[in-house]
């Protein structure tokens, strides 16, 4: 009985010691790869600033189409779309994809921006739900809106990219905010690196209890 007592006790012991060298060889780990990040990140170029973004890349930015699918988005949709109308970028468009939304996303956007049917070609390359009819607004060019019927998230991002004409698109929340230069940071390895450059993301950063005015974070 001793025997298998004290045979119990050394493989606990053993069994503990495992577990503390393998919490300490993680731990040793992550140090490892926080010091690699910090060295990183110190010998990354500075951020440059909106002013000195818009006059090296002002005149050659590539056009760019905000989608932005939205799904019952009544009570934020407006709002949303004057604050991506007012980002600092020469040459983009705003489609907003109205995925059959059963309250009144549509209609308010018909009301707030004097939406009138149009007719625009476009090629269906991607699946997506039937489109009921696009829309632009005679208060800006860079305003269009599909109404289509509701197939989901990724369906009404299919519908956006058939109807964009530009080259480049950047996929939003409708409940999301952008800063004022976030196109302009987003297309520039895109004109620096065009051959090795596929796709960009950025931060996300969480806006709960920030004072949000005229779209923007203060």
């Amino acid at each position: 009985m001793a025997d298998w007592s004290h045979q119990i006790v050394l493989t606990a012991s053993i069994l503990s010691w495992f577990i503390i060298g393998a919490g300490l060889a993680q731990t040793a780990i992550y140090l490892l790869q926080l010091i690699v990040a910090a060295y990183a990140l110190s010998m990354r170029p500075p951020v440059a600033r909106s002013a000195l973004l818009w006059h090296r890349y002002g005149d050659v930015a590539p056009p760019i189409a905000l989608l932005v699918p939205a799904y019952n988005e009544a009570l934020n949709v407006v709002e949303s779309v004057h604050s991506m109308l007012a980002l600092e970028y020469p040459n983009f468009e705003v489609i907003v994809i109205n995925d059959g939304s059963k309250d009144d996303t549509l209609q308010r956007l018909i009301e707030a921006f004097r939406l009138v049917k149009f007719h625009r070609p476009y090629e269906e390359e991607l699946a997506h739900q039937p489109i009921r009819g696009l829309y632009s607004s005679p208060m800006t060019e860079r305003l269009f809106v599909v109404d289509k019927e509701n197939g989901g998230k990724a369906d009404a991002q299919n519908a956006g990219i058939n109807v964009c004409r530009a080259p480049l698109f950047c996929v939003i929340d409708g409940d999301s905010i952008l800063e004022p230069d976030a196109l302009m940071r987003a297309a520039q390895p895109f004109i620096d690196d065009p051959e090795r450059t596929i796709a960009v993301g950025g931060t996300i950063r969480i806006a709960n209890g920030s004072r949000i005015e005229a779209g923007r974070v203060r």
